[in-house]
C-alpha cells in the first residue's frame, strides 16, 4: 500500500483529520463520535461471530476442559515444580536436569505392570545419565547456596513426578 493510498484511506475514515478549518472543539466531538462507530461495529461483528459459532466454541470449551482435567497434574507435577526451582538455579542447569525426564521414563516403564524392561546397554546408558546428573547437581552445590542444591534436587523431583503421572494416570475416564 502505497503513500497516496494510505491517504486516500485515511481521508475516507477520518476526514475530520485532514480539514485545516476545524476547530478543536469539533474536532473532539468528531474524534468521540467517530470513536464510538468504530466501537459499536466491532461489537457487532463480535456479537455475530460468537452466535454464529456458539456452538462449536462450546466444544471446543468442553475439548479444553476435559484435556486439563486429565493433564492438570502434569502441569502442577511436572512444569510447575521447574518453574518453582528455576528461581535457586540457572536455566541452564534446570535445562539439563529436565533432561533425565527420558531416564525416569524408561526406568518406571520397567517396573510398571505392562511394561518393557530395557536391555544392558540402556541400563549402562540410564546409568551413565544419571552420574552426570549428579554431577552437575555436585558442582553446583560447590560454593552455593543450599538453594541451589535444593533447587536441582527439585527439578530431579519433578522431573520424577511428571514421568509417574504420565505412566501411571487414573484408571477412570475424564
Amino acid at each position: 500500500m502505497g503513500k497516496p493510498a494510505i491517504d486516500d484511506f485515511s481521508r475516507s475514515f477520518y476526514p475530520f483529520l485532514h480539514d485545516q478549518q476545524t476547530r478543536p472543539e469539533d474536532l473532539m466531538e468528531e474524534m468521540t463520535f467517530s470513536l464510538l462507530e468504530k466501537v459499536r461495529e466491532s461489537v457487532e461483528v463480535k456479537t455475530r461471530f460468537f452466535e454464529g459459532n456458539k456452538e462449536a466454541i462450546i466444544a471446543a470449551s468442553l475439548e479444553l476442559a476435559k484435556a486439563f482435567q486429565r493433564g492438570n497434574k502434569l502441569l502442577v507435577c511436572g512444569n510447575g515444580g521447574v518453574v518453582w526451582a528455576a528461581q535457586f538455579i540457572p536455566s541452564s542447569l534446570s535445562a539439563l536436569l529436565v533432561a533425565t525426564v527420558p531416564l525416569w521414563m524408561v526406568l518406571l516403564d520397567a517396573i510398571r505392570p505392562g511394561g518393557s524392561s530395557p536391555g544392558i546397554r540402556p541400563l549402562c546408558g540410564i546409568l551413565l545419565g544419571f552420574t552426570g546428573a549428579l554431577l552437575l547437581i555436585g558442582l553446583t552445590r560447590d560454593g552455593a547456596s543450599p538453594g541451589n542444591f535444593y533447587g536441582a534436587l527439585a527439578v530431579l523431583t519433578w522431573s520424577f513426578l511428571a514421568d509417574v503421572v504420565y505412566l501411571f494416570p487414573r484408571r477412570h475416564a475424564a
